[in-house]
């Protein structure tokens, strides 16, 4: 193989890596565009559970612990009545047993 053979081959080799590298760039600059478009829908999505899901639980406890008072306050009270009923009930029933007696 003569010189100006090795040169030319060289040359032909240093174009196929210089296309290589080319295609290379070309599929980075398309990595990149798409890393960025995935940046901003990570950030969109994060926006969205500050504003709105973290609200929105905030939201959902808040009104759970007033249920749960509310609740609270309502158990007794529906005992008390529970209780006012039974002994309507029972003294109906013995006023009726003995009125039915005389």
């Amino acid at each position: 193989m003569t010189e100006n053979e090795k040169l030319d081959l060289l040359l032909s080799e240093m174009q196929e890596m210089k296309a290589d590298m080319q295609d290379m760039k070309s599929d980075m600059k398309g990595m990149k565009s798409e890393l960025q478009e995935t940046n901003r829908r990570i950030t969109n999505v994060e926006l969205h559970l500050e504003n709105h899901t973290d609200r929105n639980i905030q939201l959902l406890a808040e009104n759970f612990i007033n249920l749960t008072n509310k609740l609270n306050q309502a158990i007794p009270a529906a005992d008390k009545n529970l209780a006012a009923f039974l002994i309507a009930r029972d003294s109906i029933s013995i006023n009726c047993s003995h009125t039915m007696l005389q």
